[in-house]
């Protein structure tokens, strides 16, 4: 089903339905995604179909959420003053979605949770505009994306347990998943694998019969051991190097606590 604008195409969206922009879009108004017909709260996805959303200059955000949305794949650009370019009141998830403001603009908020509002960014781009919980119920977790700086501005915006933060080039502050490329090390279980910052971590982490496989070369200041009493645990160096000559303990600069 066509419709000839964003507002009618959020009205009609029956829940489970995904609403796909064709063409960028400047807004006349903000885009409220409030419920079906009775109030109900959809579970929606807007496919921005690598589009830019724009505007508007004289309402207060973009997109205002009451919904269990996914906002996906491109840009969001503020061109003018608002308090947000999405108000969250609802489930809220951002995956590829850049968030801009227009030159001359100035920096402003990306996104406010408020009232309950949850949201999860994936791949999220935020380098002119900054993340808001203005409420104690709100939270903001961070799986991976690139942001002007740490947003991490309080307690209620917070990264992944399985993502990791580092700075590149630019000084932009990044937020990747653990994986092959961003972690230290990795467990290889029979059933699972896991992957962990530092080869501390990992060596705490394993169980009998697991590996523990380095990722890359890692400095030590002190000894890592296991978390216990363990057996049959392979220390996979796979082609990686430890540097141990700052290590004193008696222990060596590994121990198997066996």
């Amino acid at each position: 089903i066509y419709y000839l604008t964003l507002a009618e195409a959020i009205t009609h969206a029956k829940a489970g339905e995904t609403i796909q922009l064709l063409q960028g879009v400047t807004l006349e108004s903000n885009a409220y995604f409030k419920g079906d017909e009775s109030g109900q709260p959809r579970t929606l996805i807007l496919d921005l179909g690598g589009h830019t959303l724009s505007g508007p200059d004289y309402d207060s955000m973009l997109i205002q959420n009451d919904e269990n949305l996914t906002v996906q794949n491109g840009t969001i650009r503020i061109t003018a003053e608002v308090e947000a370019a999405i108000w969250n009141s609802g489930a809220l998830e951002l995956n590829q979605v850049s968030i801009a403001c227009a030159e001359g603009v100035g920096d402003m908020p990306g996104l406010i949770c408020s009232s309950d509002g949850t949201a999860g960014l994936y791949d999220t781009e935020m380098l002119t505009s900054f993340l808001v919980c203005n409420d104690d119920t709100a939270t903001i977790v961070i799986h991976s994306g690139t942001f002007a700086a740490d947003p991490r501005n309080g307690s209620n915006i917070k990264l992944a347990a399985d993502s990791v933060a580092s700075t590149d080039a630019a000084g932009h502050f990044v937020v990747a998943v653990l994986g092959e490329e961003t972690a230290t090390a990795k467990v290889v279980s029979e059933d699972a694998t896991t992957y962990h910052t530092t080869l501390a971590d990992a060596m705490k982490a394993a169980k009998t019969g697991d590996t523990v496989q380095l990722l890359k070369d890692v400095t030590l200041e002190k000894a890592v051991e296991t978390g216990g009493k363990v057996s049959g645990i392979t220390l996979d160096l796979n082609g990686h190097n430890i540097d141990g000559t700052a290590v004193t303990s008696s222990k060596g600069v590994v121990w198997m606590g066996t």
